[in-house]
C-alpha cells in the first residue's frame, strides 16, 4: 500500500516546487523513518523516496549544472545541404575577426581545423565517431567558451583540458591546481568571482534538505554511494563524474596522462563525410564536425555561409557573418561517449602553432591533413606548418609533407604552363635561390627591361592596361600576365602570372614571377 500510494504521488512532482516536496515527503514518510534498518518495508520506503525526489533534484541540478547535457541543445539536422555540393575554396578577404575574437566569414564554404576537448571527465572517446552539433550551455558554458577561444597558443592543449575538466566538475578557484590557476589568471582574469563558490556545494545543500526532511530515508549527499548515484539517471552520473574527478585531481595534480587514462579511447565507428549530417546553426550558417580521432586530436569543422539575399554559396558580398565555433559542442548521440568542444587553429596570420605540436606527431599530422583536405589548399599555412615540422622524424608527417609538396608543384606547373608554352621559361631557366615568399615560384633571367618586353609580347592575349596603368594580358582561361617595371615596386623588372580570379582550383595568392636582372 505504501509503495502504490507513493507511485501515485510521483506523478505530481513535475508540477510542484521543491519546497512543497519537503512537506509532501514529511507527510508520506512520517511513519516510515522508524522502521528497522533491514526491514523490507523500509527498503520499499527508501526506493519510493528516491523515485519521488529524483525528478525534483534533477530539475534543480539542471538549473545549476556547469554544462548542460548536449542532447538538450542539438541543432536541427537538415537532410541536404542547401546550395549544392560542399566545395571549400580560398577567397582573399573572405574572413576576419571581431573585437571579441569571433570569426567573421563571407558567403562560401570553409574547412577550419580545430583542437578538440573532452566535455566529461569519464566515459569513452572512441575514434571516428559520427557527431552532430549542439550549442554549449550551462552555468559555466561562457567560461569554457572563452577558455577555448583564447587559451591557444599560449598554453598546451593538455593543460587547457585539465582546466576545462575542473570547470566542468564545479571546482572553485581555490580548488584549482596551480597550473590551472595560472591559465585562468591569464585567459579569464576578470572572472574569478564566477567560480568563487562551488556549484555542487549549492546543490548539496538542496539535496541535504530533502534528506533531513525524510529523516534519512533519502540519503545525504555525502553518504550517497556511487551505486546509489547511478540509479538516479543522467544527472546522477554527472554528479558521480564530478565527485570522482575531484578525487583524481587531488591525487594526480597536473599529471595529464593519469587523468586522461580515465577516458576509454578504445574502439571506433567508421565515419565518412556522407554519413555526417549538416546542422542548421541559423538561416545563414550550416556546419558539421568531422574527425578520425578522439578528444585532444585535431578534427575539422566544415562551414557553409549563405548570402541572405541569394541562397547560394557562390553569391559573395561584403557581408561577414559571425561564426562562434567555441560556442558549439559535438554531440555523439550516446551518453556513454564524450561530447567534444573546440579551439580554432587558424588565425589571420595563418596556423596557430600550439606548444608541443612538434612533439605530438598525431596532432601535427591531423592538422596537415585538414589543410590538405581543402579543395583549394591554403599553401601559406601548409608551408608555415611544413617549416615548423621540418625536423620531426615521423614517417606519417613526412609522407604528408611530400604529398603536399607534390600537390603544390602540380599547382605551380599548371600556373606557369602559359610561360613554358610561349618559350619564356624552359629547362635552362634558373629558379631564384633566395625566394622567401611561400606563395611564389620565382625564376631569374637576364636582359632587364628589354627582355621583359620581348617575353611579354610572346605571351598570348591582347595587351591592355590595368586601372593603375600596368600592362596586362588576360588569357582565355582567366590567367593574367602582368608586366611590372622596377618602378612598380619590384626590385627588378618582372613578368608575373596570376591565377584566374575566383578559380575553383588555384589559391588566388599564388604567383609565378620571372625576374629580369640587368
Amino acid at each position: 500500500m505504501i509503495y502504490r500510494y507513493l507511485k501515485v504521488r510521483v506523478q505530481y512532482f513535475n508540477l510542484i516546487s521543491h519546497l512543497f516536496l519537503f512537506t509532501v515527503l514529511i507527510t508520506i514518510f512520517a511513519g516510515c523513518s522508524s522502521l528497522p534498518e533491514n526491514s523490507y518495508a523500509r527498503s520499499i520506503a527508501e526506493k519510493a523516496a528516491a523515485e519521488a525526489a529524483t525528478p525534483v533534484l534533477e530539475k534543480i541540478y539542471l538549473t545549476q549544472a556547469p554544462i548542460q547535457p548536449v542532447s538538450l541543445s542539438t541543432f536541427e539536422i537538415v537532410p541536404q545541404l542547401p546550395g549544392g555540393s560542399f566545395k571549400p575554396i580560398f577567397r582573399p578577404n573572405s574572413f576576419s575577426y571581431d573585437s571579441n575574437g569571433i570569426l567573421q566569414l563571407a558567403a562560401g564554404d570553409y574547412i577550419i581545423p580545430v583542437m578538440t576537448y573532452c566535455m566529461n571527465a569519464s566515459g569513452a572517446s572512441p575514434r571516428s565517431i559520427t557527431y552532430h552539433l549542439s550549442s554549449l550551455q550551462g552555468t559555466r558554458a561562457e567560461l569554457i567558451k572563452e577558455l577555448n577561444q583564447k587559451a591557444l597558443p599560449q598554453f598546451s592543449p593538455s593543460d587547457v583540458q585539465i582546466l576545462s575538466w575542473s570547470l566542468q566538475a564545479g571546482l572553485t578557484y581555490d580548488e584549482l591546481i596551480p597550473q590551472s590557476r595560472q591559465i585562468f589568471d591569464v585567459v579569464l582574469p576578470n572572472r574569478k568571482n564566477e567560480i568563487k563558490e562551488s556549484i555542487f556545494k549549492i546543490f548539496q545543500n538542496e539535496w541535504d534538505q530533502i534528506s533531513i526532511k525524510t529523516d534519512g530515508l533519502f540519503p545525504s549527499f555525502e553518504t550517497s554511494s556511487d551505486e546509489f548515484l547511478l540509479t538516479l539517471g543522467s544527472f546522477g552520473r554527472e554528479i558521480l563524474t564530478a565527485r570522482n574527478f575531484q578525487k583524481s585531481i587531488q591525487q594526480y595534480g597536473n599529471d595529464y596522462s593519469r587523468l586522461a587514462a580515465l577516458i576509454d579511447v578504445g574502439g571506433s565507428t567508421a565515419q565518412t563525410s556522407s554519413s555526417t549530417g549538416w546542422s542548421k546553426i541559423n538561416d545563414q550558417v550550416y556546419a558539421r564536425f568531422l574527425t578520425e580521432g578522439h578528444f585532444q586530436d585535431i578534427g575539422q569543422i566544415q562551414v557553409r555561409v549563405i548570402n541572405p539575399q541569394k541562397r547560394s554559396p557562390s553569391a559573395l558580398t561584403n557581408i561577414l557573418v559571425p561564426i562562434d565555433l567555441s560556442s558549439w559542442v559535438a554531440d555523439p548521440g550516446y551518453v556513454q561517449i564524450q561530447p567534444l568542444s573546440f579551439s580554432m587553429l587558424l588565425s589571420e596570420e595563418g596556423i596557430l602553432l600550439i606548444p608541443e605540436i612538434a612533439d605530438a606527431p598525431l596532432i601535427a599530422a591531423a592538422l596537415l591533413s585538414a589543410i590538405l583536405a581543402a579543395q583549394v589548399i591554403d599553401w601559406d599555412s601548409f608551408n608555415q606548418l611544413k617549416d615548423f615540422l621540418n625536423d620531426v622524424q615521423d614517417s606519417h608527417i613526412q609522407n604528408l609533407i611530400r604529398t603536399g609538396n607534390i600537390a603544390l608543384n602540380k599547382v605551380y606547373d599548371d600556373l606557369e604552363k602559359p610561360a613554358r608554352d610561349a618559350g619564356v621559361i624552359d629547362k635552362n631557366t634558373k629558379k631564384s635561390p633566395d625566394n622567401k615568399d611561400s606563395d611564389t615560384r620565382e625564376y631569374i633571367k637576364s636582359g632587364g627591361v628589354e627582355q621583359l618586353g620581348k617575353d611579354f609580347d610572346k605571351m598570348s592575349g591582347e595587351a591592355q592596361s590595368a586601372k593603375d596603368g600596368i600592362p596586362i594580358k588576360e588569357l582565355s582561361d582567366g590567367k593574367k600576365i602582368v608586366k611590372r617595371l622596377e618602378s612598380d615596386g619590384e626590385q627588378f623588372p618582372t613578368l608575373e602570372i596570376q591565377p584566374a580570379k575566383g578559380s575553383d582550383r588555384l589559391d588566388n595568392r599564388l604567383r609565378i614571377k620571372v625576374r629580369y636582372h640587368p
